[in-house]
């Protein structure tokens, strides 16, 4: 790694259930650009959003991206969250998890995009 942020993402596109993740340390104030952005990419069915970070690091956010109970992503959909889970481990290391599902009815009027726009 040449720099003290990284982003990385892998995708494993298989026929019944393909697999995407975006992963990065670079620290955000909100993180609500970044995931949008994300889910605009890969516009999945549903996602799983995890954040490790020490106490100091969580108070340093505007806004934690947990607090969302829904994401809207412009020109895609909605995701509504179905389940919030966090726990501490190593003193101050804080692991937050949430899963997101699309509202498919909120996303019926955004169009899909064509192979061209991809």
């Amino acid at each position: 790694i040449q720099f003290e942020s990284y982003y990385t993402i892998h995708v494993t596109p298989e026929q019944t259930c393909s697999y995407a993740s975006f992963e990065t340390n670079n620290p955000y104030r909100s993180y609500r650009s970044i995931i949008n952005n994300v889910l605009n990419v890969f516009r999945p069915k549903r996602f799983v959003l995890t954040m490790m970070a020490d106490e100091a690091g969580l108070k340093t956010m505007l806004e934690s991206p947990f607090e969302q109970v829904v994401v809207d992503v412009p020109t895609f959909g909605r995701y509504q969250r179905t389940s919030l889970s966090s726990t501490k481990v190593e003193g101050d290391c804080c692991c937050v998890l949430a899963n997101f599902n699309l509202n498919v009815t909120s996303s019926m009027g955004f169009r899909k995009r064509t192979q061209s726009q991809i």
